[in-house]
């Protein structure tokens, strides 16, 4: 059975139209025909509507102006049941209203043979107009809530044009400007309901697969300093520039400390940058972006990017021109990876973003040129704070020195730059030293601190030092090793956290109440940690040293979080596991990368092992479990350490789809574990190597001899999970074969070994893959019987990887069901198959699978083709054909198949004009 049953889509408008505004103030028409008063017309929504329009159809006794109240009636009755764009249905209602109630008025009481020929058509004409309408809305009306949510852009197109319709007929009626003033007056609240956020999550990754990230999901942007002065006008120049422009680049130059990220911030949240850019405002913060690897790993998580393939830069343009949507982004303290002596590799970085056209960027910098000769900047310098513009940020923070004689000469010695005088004034206010004081102090340290001609450097690092050296910092003995430990976790530090690091002897909540008065750190409320300001973080890892006690401590307790909390998918803990390796992940990063290679402990390998894994299950990276084997090659008794990270390389690569790597990694694996005699975890590479072969499409004889040689060893170990886990691939490569029968009973029996193991999330993958077999044999429900009795085992476990392959095994199920089921069923099927795919994708582009993100495009467009909707079909073929490419020869036959259906689509447009 074709899905011609189900409700098909109009043709797209040429042009989507601008509907009239609504105006505030009362007008009456040129001619004499007045408009409606508020106190006549106002509709309480479309009840109210319906309810006028009906009167008015009873007072009217012209037969044609009847039929055509009649039919306004029936197009907002289809409009109410109609979920589509709410503005433009309720601007379409307002306009309609609005044209009875102004063809109406001068109507009342004549009778037909009164009507002037003229208006007599025009009405007939409209009326026509009003019975399209109805018609299209009642097609809308009747797509299934996830239809709607796909085919939202051309609903609303539909609608405008149906607006537009009206306004062409009203030319040849000469009332165009009255309804204008009609629609001001009546004013209807058509609370047509929202549609299902969910849904509102489809439309965007299944149609454009756009950009998901924003500043609500992504790292907040940090707030404005409370205190800010002097710098209005470059604000309220820069913004506007940026507001006033498809895209921007601005540069904000200066020394440290002269207020630049200050400057930039104010610029990200004014109210007009907010308005403009809403949720696509980013800060990417570049202080410690060592690398161009590091700067593009701070830019992934910073821009919420979630496509993840080899090339992080691919992943971040192509996010990026996903839509035409206006973002910008801010670049802080960007010259601390301009200044590597990588420039040629971040110009590259820093030029491909640029060329997205609808991008702004804005960048600070300690320097005096703009990063990037390629782009054409606007360049900003920031100079020091005008006299009186300095004296008011010090008074702000310390009132009491305002009554000191020597502020102004203080001010002078800082030349007047905004961070010196906020650390000086916070260390007066702190230690209670008036300027007096403190210039003394100036003059003992001489004219390295803050001079105009001195390295910035130094003398912010000279401001530093003073805060840091405070009285109030001193007379708090553990405050500058807190300082120290907490400038080491760029994730900051929680009271929990730090507790495990120091000892009970330590005053954790006195010492982080001097660091914090004296404006070393900030607590945020939204984490409940403690953060040290970037610059200081800088100073402090530069010219501060934990001892080697708390250092070895701080090393121990991350590794300790990591080991705590090393669960496998199917392990009971998994779920609770990852949350907590997750709050931590940036510090536990930071953590274990500091580890000198030549002092690397047993623990921190076996932690950064473990990491490796993490990231391998939830989001895979080469970056750790590279330097977990090129530290584990080189430290001692290591053998096990290195073929775990061997193995692990593997998986990670093999979920990238970087076959041959994964292949080369699993068996150096294999080989390290039989020489150290760990059987069973070379019998577990090799299920392993098995899963890529068949990933690689190799000759079924060299997949099914490393699984048999797998279940040999396991049985000779008498390893009970060994033996369940070489039956349930036993039983995937049997299904590869193609021996049905076979595969099933070879799952059954590792279903039911892993069920009287406690196995859960094991036994509810064999019914997953059991699931295939079913398919196989056409047996449909079947199919997705089993994989809905696994799916909520496996979102328990928190094992994305596994879920998002049962949802790509349940599309193809129900997409099968659809084409033999009655009409009733499909509306549901169909819904069941775009929650699947809703839920899979969410998941694929997390994991960042190429493959996954391919095939689920790819029965999205297959669904889309059965319904005969070959516009979203094309789209979503399209988006499938660029992962698959991806893949190179790795891409199962996906290539092949989205070109013939594209030429399918294609041929059959032909055909059609």
């Amino acid at each position: 059975m074709s899905f011609l049953c189900l409700p098909l889509r109009s043709a797209k408008p040429k042009a989507k139209p601008k509907l009239a505004q609504r105006k505030s103030s009362k007008q009456s028409g040129s001619d004499g025909l007045s408009v409606p008063t508020n106190g006549e017309y106002f509709f309480e929504g479309v009840k109210i509507s319906l309810q006028l329009l009906g009167e008015l159809a009873d007072v009217i006794p012209v037969p044609y102006v009847s039929k055509a109240v009649t039919i306004v009636r029936k197009v907002i009755q289809k409009g109410e049941n109609t979920k589509s764009n709410m503005e433009l249905l309720d601007n379409l209602n307002d306009r309609i209203c609005a044209l009875m109630i102004v063809l109406i008025q001068p109507l009342k009481g004549k009778r037909t043979e009164e009507v002037p020929a003229d208006m007599e058509t025009s009405i007939n004409r409209i009326t026509a107009i009003l019975e399209e309408i109805a018609n299209v809305l009642d097609n809308i009306a009747n797509q299934n809530y996830l239809l709607l949510l796909l085919f939202q852009s051309k609903n609303a197109e539909k609608v405008a044009s149906a607006s537009q319709k009206i306004d062409q007929a009203l030319e040849h009626f000469s009332v165009s400007t009255k309804i204008e003033e009609a629609v001001r007056l009546c004013g209807m609240a058509t609370d047509i309901r929202h549609m299902a956020q969910e849904l509102t999550e489809i439309k965007t990754m299944l149609v454009q697969q756009a950009h998901s990230g924003s500043s609500a999901s992504a790292p907040p942007i940090p707030r404005n300093s409370s205190i800010f002065y002097g710098r209005d006008v470059v604000v309220k120049d820069i913004v506007n520039q940026i507001c006033g422009t498809e895209s921007s680049n601005v540069a904000l130059l200066g020394r440290g400390g002269i207020g630049k990220t200050a400057v930039a911030l104010s610029i990200i949240n004014s109210p007009e940058v907010e308005q403009h850019f809403g949720t696509k405002c980013f800060w990417v913060p570049c202080n410690q972006a060592d690398s161009p690897s590091r700067l593009l790993d701070i830019m992934v998580k910073h821009l919420n990017i979630t496509q993840n393939t080899a090339n992080r830069l691919e992943d971040i343009i192509s996010e990026l021109n996903a839509t035409t949507d206006s973002r910008i982004i801010m670049f802080d303290n960007f010259e601390t990876v301009w200044n590597l002596d990588q420039q040629v590799e971040i110009s590259n970085i820093l030029n491909s973003i640029e060329e997205i056209p609808h991008l702004s960027i804005l960048v600070t910098m300690r320097s005096e040129v703009a990063p990037s000769s390629g782009i054409e900047w606007r360049t900003q310098k920031l100079y020091a704070l005008e006299v009186e513009t300095a004296r008011t940020v010090y008074i702000k923070i310390h009132d009491q020195a305002e009554r000191d004689d020597a502020l102004d000469h203080l001010l002078s010695e800082l030349d007047h730059v905004p961070l010196a005088i906020t650390l000086m004034a916070a260390l007066g206010k702190t230690s209670g030293f008036m300027p007096t004081r403190l210039l003394d102090t100036w003059k003992n340290i001489g004219t390295d601190m803050l001079s105009r001609n001195a390295d910035p450097n130094r003398s912010v690092n000279c401001s530093i030092r003073l805060s840091v050296e405070s009285p109030l910092m001193a007379s708090h003995p553990d405050a500058p090793s807190l300082l120290t430990t907490i400038s080491k976790l760029p994730g900051g530090a929680n009271f929990d956290l730090l507790q495990k690091i120091f000892p009970s002897t330590v005053d954790i909540p006195g010492a982080v109440a001097a660091i914090t008065q004296s404006a070393l750190a900030e607590y945020r409320s939204n984490t409940d940690s403690i953060h040290v300001h970037a610059l200081i973080r800088s100073y402090m890892l530069t010219h501060h040293n934990l001892n080697a006690e708390t250092q070895k401590k701080l090393h121990q307790t991350f590794c300790q979080i990591v080991s705590d909390h090393s669960s496998k998918p199917g392990d009971a803990k998994y779920s609770e596991d990852t949350r907590v390796i997750a709050a931590q992940e940036s510090n536990i990063h930071a953590i274990l990368l500091d580890a000198a290679q030549g002092m690397i402990e047993h623990a921190t390998l076996e932690a950064l092992v473990s990491f490796s894994w993490y990231q391998c299950w939830t989001r895979p990276s080469e970056e750790i479990v590279d330097r977990a084997i090129e530290f584990a090659r080189n430290a001692p008794n290591s053998r096990l350490q290195l073929a775990n990270a061997l193995l692990c390389r593997g998986q990670v690569c093999q979920q990238l789809g970087r076959y041959d790597i994964a292949v080369t990694s699993t068996k150096e694996a294999r080989e390290i574990f039989l020489k150290i005699k760990e059987r069973r975890l070379a019998a577990e590479c090799l299920l392993k190597l098995g899963g890529t072969y068949a990933y690689q499409h190799l000759p079924s004889d060299q997949y099914g001899r490393v699984i048999r040689l797998a279940q040999t060893e396991f049985q000779d170990l008498g390893e009970e999970l060994g033996i369940a886990e070489s039956l349930q691939h036993l039983g995937m490569y049997l299904w590869y074969r193609c021996r049905f029968s076979e595969a099933h009973e070879a799952l059954e029996d590792a279903r039911h070994r892993f069920e009287k193991l406690g196995r859960e999330t094991d036994a509810a993958m064999c019914r997953a893959w059991d699931s295939r077999v079913y398919f196989e044999l056409k047996q449909y429900p079947q199919a997705r019987d089993a994989v809905l009795d696994a799916l909520p085992v496996l979102r328990r476990s928190g094992d994305k990887d596994s879920i998002v392959r049962c949802q790509i095994r349940l599309t193809r199920a129900l997409k099968e069901m659809l084409q033999v089921s009655s009409t009733a069923e499909q509306v549901s099927l169909s819904e069941q198959a775009f929650r699947a795919i809703n839920e899979g994708l969410k998941m694929a582009l997390e994991q960042g699978s190429p493959l996954a993100i391919g095939q689920l495009y790819e029965e999205l467009g297959d669904i889309c083709r059965l319904r005969e909707d070959y516009e979203t079909a094309r789209s979503a073929y399209e988006q499938a054909l660029g992962y698959y490419k991806r893949l190179g020869h790795n891409d199962q036959g996906g290539t092949s198949r989205c070109k013939g259906s594209l030429r399918a689509i294609t041929s059959k447009h032909s055909g059609e004009e």
